[in-house]
């Protein structure tokens, strides 16, 4: 309860790019002092406006993601009170970094992709892992058609199987992905029904049904390596998942494309 002497204060703010001029629209706004606390958002039109605010002296703060945060103490009497608060662009360039997979000799080639890698380039699957191969490609995320694998050739687009993506086997922790037997097939769909882009009968494993979260390193092996893989003619993905505890974490990614939460 505020005394016979207390008068409200109307606080209208406008927030700005100082370098450009242009409004900031949803900047957070904090208004504070001793015994009063006032949070609000600036609306699509970067104006915000605070009504029954008691007078007194305040720390008016504006924070928005990519600039400095701004911060002054203000004295509040009465009335209505304008402000027009321009933020300062923050720009933050990392210093360039290249990142590629670990390559073996041998009398087949093989690369070998770590955890930190991984996480460098945050995949939406492991379709996106493949490019930390050499000679590997930065490609828009497709999560509405089947994402195969390609390692020695390019397959045939034309057939109804393609023998790069068929021939690659994907062993996880030791166990490798049985892809001979696939109940999905839809013999009525055409080549541009979106069901048809979606089944992966005769061509191998569907990159996006492996999760990249959990996986300590992956071994992609180009060639014919040792029988023990079993029944392959393009190459084998080895993936070793994380065996030891870990914290509890979340993950959430958002493009043009899809959403990712896991």
């Amino acid at each position: 309860m505020y005394g016979k002497d207390t008068v409200d204060v109307k606080l209208h703010l406008s927030i700005y790019d100082r370098s450009s001029g242009e409004t900031l629209p949803y900047a957070t706004i904090l208004l504070k002092n001793e015994d009063q606390k006032y949070n609000r958002f600036s609306n699509s039109e970067g104006i915000c406006e605070m009504n029954l605010v008691a007078q007194g002296k305040y720390t008016l703060s504006v924070s928005y993601v990519g600039y400095k945060e701004y911060s002054q103490d203000i004295e509040l009497v009465s009335g209505n009170i304008s402000k027009r608060i321009g933020l300062i662009p923050v720009s933050k360039q990392l210093k360039e970094v290249t990142v590629t997979a670990v390559e073996a000799t041998g009398m087949t080639s093989s690369s070998t992709i770590t955890r930190e890698a991984i996480e460098h380039i945050q995949p939406t699957s492991f379709t996106d892992v493949l490019e930390l191969l050499p000679g590997g490609l930065s490609k828009d995320p497709k999560m509405g058609v089947a994402n195969t694998i390609t390692l020695r050739e390019n397959g045939t687009k034309d057939a109804a199987y393609d023998i790069s993506s068929l021939g690659v086997a994907f062993v996880i922790d030791g166990a490798p992905l049985q892809t001979d037997a696939n109940l999905q097939y839809l013999p009525k769909a055409g080549a541009t029904d979106p069901d048809y882009q979606r089944q992966v009968v005769n061509k191998g494993v569907d990159m996006r049904t492996i999760s990249t979260d959990d996986i300590e390193k992956v071994e992609i092996i180009r060639g014919i390596p040792s029988v023990v893989y079993g029944d392959l003619t393009g190459g084998v993905v080895k993936i070793t998942r994380k065996m030891r505890p870990t914290r509890w974490e979340a993950r959430i990614k958002v493009d043009e494309y899809s959403k990712l939460m896991s």
